[in-house]
């Protein structure tokens, strides 16, 4: 394959490498900005920036494709993967193809065996030649970080107008549910952890880091998403583990002092943007409140509503303070008076559904019985191994489940083993948690349908190599 991928490559390198490398590093950076910004666009149904697309991983895998191709750096030579690893990726992107033509497995999943079998391998060739993981890393990280700041000031934006869509308590932003709105913050949080690993000096790269875990932290919190919850706590426990690997003994004081210095700016950061949050839910409810309010209304018919107005202002305040036990994040792993289904909001019952249907070569996706799966018009099994067995089988979903094993063993490695230094390992630590807490309660199967399986196929590159380090010492 990677003889392929040099027979077609290195005659398009000889045209690409005549370009500028700064043109060349705007251009991955700008298509960093593209795949980082469907995240935001894509699942905002709102009218006034809804950006929907039927040919969605078309769109992105032609945008993934331009980065691979202006990621090329001189010739391309072969390079040593971890045969386990690209053997297993490989055959669960065929198993996916394979059973496409037996019957149908839903829309984007053909297209998606294609990029595990050539798409992802090929970036994955690529980078593994260039072996500069961070230039990308840094590129995409920065990408998450300042797109999810801009969102964040759009979200305010839209608070101080009464637009800012609140169902159950739980904040959903522009988004059409509360869990998509805490996956920004989710991805905010782990791009920054990476991002206070490299460029130390630069002061102006550690504003954007703190800024966006303050951001990410405080759309977290009000989205409420238990699984997004779960990877920021996750992740957090990770890194300062990974962080003190990295560290040698502190011989200077100055070292130490501009180090806790760093980490008092950070929580001052996360403060003030969890206290902005606050502030911007009610800034929302006010601006409701107002709407509701007719500009000509009489005297009389005014002070015959002020209880209720004083009550509705005291319920707004307390939501602001974070007083509501419905807005508390930790309130939502209370299990009192909850039964199992309720309490996975329903999953429970679907995972029930979908495991009587499973054989060995999946079922026809378009005459699937959603009432009895699922009790709603939800298609999604919210488990990566349930959704890829009913479609494709469980030969199938087993080869994703190994592949998605392999992967987090990699990574425990990484976080324990002294050998492992570099922060571009810290970027495939994070997301390996955030990827897989997604994939056992949530939609996480297609690489753009949900922001964790993207970030885990961009952290998969180095899992391709891992191994191969001791056999390149050795010759």
């Amino acid at each position: 394959m990677q003889k392929c991928f040099s027979f077609f490559l290195n005659p398009v390198s000889l045209t690409l490498n005549k370009i500028s490398k700064s043109i060349k590093s705007f251009i991955i950076t700008a298509c960093c900005f593209a795949l980082v910004g469907y995240f935001v666009l894509y699942f905002t149904p709102s009218a006034d920036i809804r950006f929907r697309l039927t040919y969605d991983h078309i769109i992105c895998g032609a945008v993934l494709i331009i980065l691979t191709l202006f990621s090329i750096e001189g010739s391309l030579k072969n390079v040593r993967w971890n045969k386990l690893v690209f053997y297993v990726f490989f055959l669960s992107g065929f198993g996916i193809i394979l059973t496409s033509f037996l019957h149908p497995v839903g829309s984007g999943y053909r297209a998606f065996g294609m990029m595990l079998m050539v798409g992802f391998p090929c970036m994955y060739y690529v980078w593994n030649n260039r072996a500069d993981y961070e230039r990308l890393y840094k590129r995409l990280s920065a990408a998450t970080a300042a797109v999810g700041i801009l969102y964040y000031c759009y979200c305010f934006y839209r608070a101080d107008k009464g637009e800012l869509s609140i169902i159950d308590s739980r904040v959903t932003g522009t988004f059409y549910d509360s869990n998509m709105f805490s996956m920004i913050g989710m991805i905010m949080v782990c791009s920054s952890l990476y991002m206070l690993l490299v460029n130390r000096n630069s002061k102006l790269w550690f504003l954007l880091a703190a800024m966006a875990m303050g951001a990410g932290i405080s759309i977290v919190k009000m989205g409420v998403s238990r699984l997004a919850i779960l990877v920021v706590l996750g992740s957090m426990v990770a890194f300062p583990i990974y962080y003190l690997k990295t560290q040698s003994t502190f011989t200077e004081a100055a070292g130490l002092v501009s180090k806790l210095i760093r980490a008092e700016l950070l929580l001052v950061a996360v403060i003030v943007f969890v206290l902005v949050g606050n502030l911007m839910l009610s800034l929302n409810a006010r601006a409701i409140e107002a709407k509701q309010i007719p500009a000509d209304s009489e005297s009389a018919a005014i002070e015959t509503e002020t209880e209720q107005l004083v009550e509705t202002e005291q319920q707004t305040d307390a939501v602001a303070e974070g007083e509501s036990e419905t807005l508390d994040p930790m309130d939502r792993f209370n299990t009192d008076g909850m039964d199992i289904d309720a309490y996975t909001a329903g999953r429970y019952h679907i995972w029930q559904g979908y495991a009587q249907y499973l054989n060995l070569t999946g079922n026809d996706f378009s005459k699937a019985d959603w009432a009895v799966l699922t009790r709603d018009t939800v298609r999604h099994a919210h488990n990566n191994f349930l959704e890829i067995a009913f479609r494709c089988g469980v030969p199938v979903a087993c080869l994703h489940i190994l592949l998605e094993l392999m992967a987090g063993i990699i990574c425990l490695i990484w976080l324990f083993n002294p050998k492992y230094k570099e922060p571009y390992y810290l970027f495939s630590i994070v997301f390996m948690i955030c990827y897989t807490v997604q994939s056992l309660f949530d939609i996480a199967t297609l690489p753009f349908e949900r922001p964790a399986p993207f970030y885990f196929y961009m952290m998969m590159i180095p899992v391709f190599t891992f191994g191969t380090e001791r056999k390149e010492e050795l010759k």
